[in-house]
């Protein structure tokens, strides 16, 4: 099955899945199940550890109604006991390390919301724990912390078992912290949306686990008007957990007993601590890390996730002729057969759908991204994560202003200082505008002579399909692809 909306995914959003700068390092394989990007067999939900604790990474959604990208990536230290029902997290400013909150997160007498408390320091390392009012909008919709993220129900759905690069690691494996690759299962999450709220319809969460350690690695959160969320991790729009591990012990229990009892919490029990040696994230003034840089041909392949609550991720291979501005772009179906391509020129393009309701070539007056279209774009390095024996990350924001309903949207990107990429999202992609498939995971990258011709796409659907009326693309799109709006 292919996406109804894939014109506008692949049109707009592989500007920033393609173009990546230095060369990977050597190809592994895609799948650990069967190749190419099969679906593995079905399991059960499979429960965390009952104690862990990880350094989480936080993208926020990007959508706030005004002309201001919201570029603040928060770091989170985060131990969940769930023996006590018990989350305790600190969030930091990235660049600056300053603390912006320390929560404690417990089950009460409403088995759908927690109890919250905040904790603030005092003068003697003592911690004031303050219980959140029930009235309090923002911790309305947080869950009680529950080892089951995602439970045996017919509507969540185990899409398989996948090798992804995590960010942060070298090219080859290193004892100083993480490893290039790991083992996910992917489960497909649909959410319940606040029922007040229009748009968002029919979308779906993607959280990723660790297969050796039943801990989570990412979740993609498609909206933040949900009924229900994760404590924390549901507030932001991609999680990322650098280092999580589970744990023999805890202090929990204590610190529980402690907010129950309007006692006061040591500072001693916060015991936040990395498993990476080093790890910190720095402003990029700091480490002198640039935008990665692209001047050679290329071709790749990826694997996309799309917010749908109807679809499944995607093998992609994407094919750039750097000499004359060319992309093109092969989505697959289930079955490994090609089911669209996006076929963009320098400053013109054009989708051809073999199947569904949007059958045909659709023209469009948007063409190929541009040379250097990270600058042209405004991307900017939102923050350089650093550790012991690790290439430095660069984490690059890039906003995309234009004809967006809610404001300017943000696309994340995560890269190793030589270019190596790691990942792509749209933060809060919307169903029919903008992406709709939000993620995007690389796999390998050749750099050679790859040479587009016109006439390549001629008869990709091996039978005669409509021509559709010219499109435009939304206005931000332009400012890193070729071509123009026109008056249609």
């Amino acid at each position: 099955m292919l996406p109804k909306i894939f014109s506008l995914f692949v049109l707009l959003t592989f500007a920033f899945l393609g173009l990546i700068g230095e060369a990977l390092g050597a190809s592994e394989n895609s799948t650990s199940c069967v190749k190419p990007f099969t679906h593995c067999h079905s399991q059960g939900a499979t429960a965390l550890p009952d104690k862990w604790r990880s350094s989480v990474l936080l993208a926020p959604f990007s959508q706030n109604g005004s002309d201001e990208v919201v570029n603040k990536l928060v770091r989170a230290d985060v131990i969940a006991d769930y023996s006590a029902n018990a989350q305790l997290s600190r969030t930091y400013e990235v660049n600056t390390g300053k603390t912006i909150e320390t929560l404690f997160v417990t089950s009460g007498s409403n088995k759908n919301r927690a109890e919250v408390f905040r904790l603030t320091e005092l003068d003697d390392n003592k911690y004031q724990c303050e219980k959140i009012a029930e009235t309090d909008k923002r911790f309305s919709r947080w869950l009680p912390p529950s080892a089951k993220w995602v439970r045996s129900k017919s509507d969540n759905q185990f899409f398989g078992q996948f090798n992804l690069r995590q960010i942060g690691a070298t090219n080859s494996q290193s004892e100083d912290g993480l490893l290039p690759y790991l083992t996910g299962l992917w489960w497909k999450v649909p959410i319940e949306l606040i029922k007040s709220e229009e748009g968002h319809k029919d979308v779906a969460n993607w959280i990723v686990f660790s297969k050796e350690t039943r801990l989570p690695f990412r979740i993609m959160n498609a909206s933040r008007k949900v009924q229900y969320m994760l404590p924390l991790f549901g507030e932001y729009s991609i999680s990322y957990f650098l280092d999580a591990r589970a744990v023999s012990g805890t202090n929990l229990s204590s610190i529980k007993s402690n907010c129950m009892s309007g006692e006061r919490v040591s500072g001693s029990s916060l015991d936040f601590s990395d498993a990476i040696p080093g790890l910190n994230f720095l402003p990029q003034l700091e480490t002198s890390d640039v935008l990665p840089s692209f001047q050679h041909s290329f071709k790749s392949n990826a694997l996309m996730t799309p917010i749908s609550v109807d679809e499944m991720p995607f093998p992609t291979l994407i094919k750039y002729d750097y000499d004359n501005v060319r992309m093109y772009t092969t989505l697959f179906t289930d079955n490994g057969n090609p089911g669209s391509a996006a076929f963009l020129l320098k400053d013109k393009g054009r989708l051809s759908n073999c199947q569904g309701i949007d059958i045909g070539i659709h023209p469009t007056t948007l063409g190929a991204p541009q040379r250097g279209w990270m600058e042209k774009g405004g991307c900017e390095i939102s923050s350089v994560m650093t550790a012991k024996g690790l290439q430095n990350t660069l984490v690059i924001g890039c906003p995309v202003k234009g004809d967006y309903p809610g404001g300017v949207r943000t696309f994340w990107m995560w890269y190793s200082a030589k270019g190596t990429p790691y990942s792509f999202m749209e933060s809060e992609a919307e169903l029919g505008i903008g992406t709709s498939l939000a993620l995007a995971d690389y796999y390998d990258w050749s750099q050679g002579n790859t040479k587009l011709v016109e006439s390549d796409d001629e008869n990709f659907c091996e039978k005669k399909i409509p021509i559709h009326q010219t499109n435009n693309m939304p206005a931000g799109c332009y400012g890193c692809h070729g071509g123009q709006p026109s008056n249609l």
